[in-house]
C-alpha cells in the first residue's frame, strides 16, 4: 500500500510513502484559535483505510474530541488523551499557515505546508 497526499483539485500526488496494515502515523498541529498543541494518532486499517485511534491535547479547544460517547478519555497526565476508533475511508485535511501541521510517518517528519 502507499500513503499519498493528494491535492483534491486535479488529483495531483504531492507526496507518498509505502505503508502496511497496522502502521501508525501522527499529525501534530497548533489549534487555530487556542494556539495549543494537538496530536492525532492514526493507524492504517486492514483495507487501507485511515483510522483515528487517539487525539491528545494540553488544553481543550473547539472541535477537539471530548464527548463521553466518542471514546475513553484519560486526564491523568500533562496531555488529555481521547482513545477511539474512528474509521475515515477518505481523509480530507485543509492545510493552513496557523496550524503548522506536521505529519510523522515511517520516522519522517513532513511539514504539510511545505508540500
Amino acid at each position: 500500500m502507499t500513503f499519498q497526499i493528494v491535492r483534491t483539485v486535479g488529483e495531483e500526488v504531492l507526496w507518498e510513502s509505502p505503508v502496511k496494515r497496522g502502521d501508525r502515523f501522527t499529525i501534530e498541529y497548533r489549534h487555530s484559535s487556542d494556539h495549543t498543541p494537538v496530536r492525532d494518532l492514526f493507524t492504517v486499517g486492514d483495507e487501507g483505510e485511515i483510522v483515528l485511534i487517539e487525539e491528545s491535547y494540553r488544553w481543550y479547544g473547539a472541535g477537539l474530541e471530548s464527548h463521553p460517547g466518542m471514546g475513553k478519555t484519560d486526564f491523568s497526565g500533562d496531555w488529555t488523551r481521547v482513545r477511539m476508533r474512528r474509521v475515515l475511508p477518505r481523509f480530507l485535511l485543509r492545510v493552513g499557515e496557523v496550524a503548522e501541521q506536521v505529519l510523522t510517518i515511517q520516522g519522517q517528519k513532513v511539514p504539510l505546508l511545505s508540500i
